[in-house]
């Protein structure tokens, strides 16, 4: 089989965790994602099978679509929720117009420096691995473009939660983008969930899950 295949990737799963069941059901092994979601992130994948493996440095290069919630007033070790938290701070004073207004400061070119805990190489080494062994790294910055960055839902509270949505280059994190939000603020923040919704033309909306890929071939 060759083709391209859209993924609704669930929570838990690694982007190779997916690879591995579609090479399962479809029992060929010439197959790969085209960029890799968090563990703790859902949503689309892409997936090349056979021939198609051979647009995978195209497809890579699109540009990305994600909705997202951030809280304000906490960080943590790896800017989402799967990390250790590492200050807390009462947000409570945070009004939804300011972060409207943070959110339009990061609108354009940006740098943008890659989470500790990311699959970015650092002279050789993924930084997570240097990561979890207590190794100190400092990547450079990269430029990556935000060309949407909205609010869509505010709840104020002690630590506040901000729904957004996001269209951005690739190479961009979404972690990053809400921990330099959260910066900018004065209370720090960090990513809670994550769903990328679409990549270039792609839309999460045709998307099947590894479970109905499964029925499919079986049927």
């Amino acid at each position: 089989m060759d083709g391209l295949l859209l993924v609704d990737k669930p929570k838990g799963m690694t982007s190779h965790d997916v690879v591995d069941r579609v090479r399962r059901i479809l029992n060929t092994r010439k197959v790969g994602h085209t960029g890799t979601l968090d563990p703790s992130a859902t949503g689309l994948l892409l997936v090349c099978v056979g021939k198609a493996t051979r647009l995978t440095p195209f497809l890579q290069g699109l540009d990305k679509e994600y909705q997202g919630v951030m809280i304000f007033g906490v960080t943590t070790s790896s800017l989402d929720e799967e990390g250790e938290v590492l200050e807390e701070k009462d947000a409570s004073a945070l009004k939804k117009s300011e972060v409207e207004d943070l959110f339009a400061l990061f609108r354009g070119k940006i740098a943008q420096t890659p989470p500790a805990f990311s699959a970015v190489h650092y002279k050789g080494e993924r930084l997570y691995k240097l990561a979890r062994e207590g190794r100190q790294a400092t990547p450079s910055p990269r430029q990556v473009e935000i060309y949407e960055f909205t609010l869509l839902d505010f709840t104020p509270a002690r630590h506040p939660q901000a729904k957004f949505k996001t269209h951005c280059s690739k190479g961009t994190y979404v972690r990053s983008l809400c921990a330099d939000v959260g910066k900018d603020s004065g209370y720090g923040a960090y990513q809670v969930c994550l769903q990328r919704t679409g990549i270039g033309p792609f839309s999460l909306d045709r998307a099947e899950t590894v479970q109905d890929l499964e029925k499919t071939v079986a049927e």
